[in-house]
């Protein structure tokens, strides 16, 4: 006969066993919405700094940056 598996925990009581506890997430005061456009060489080329969750950078823009006519945007990613 074969050993016997331990029982494991589900994932989240994992978790609280490690030391992780949940915590109340305070968006309004504590997070700013930011888009960010990152170059090849790694360095930031845009970064938009939104006043709120639905603030995000201007799809104009964001074409213009790339050199992308906003009336012929490049394709989606599947």
């Amino acid at each position: 006969m074969g050993a016997r598996a331990e029982p494991t925990l589900p994932r989240p009581l994992q978790a609280l066993a490690a030391g992780f506890y949940p915590q109340r997430e305070d968006w309004g005061s504590h997070t700013l919405p930011a888009d960010f456009l990152i170059g090849p060489d790694g360095r930031i080329q845009i970064a938009h700094y939104g006043r709120d969750i639905a603030d995000h950078l201007p799809l104009p823009r964001l074409y213009q940056a790339l050199g992308t006519p906003s009336s012929n945007p490049p394709p989606s990613v599947p």
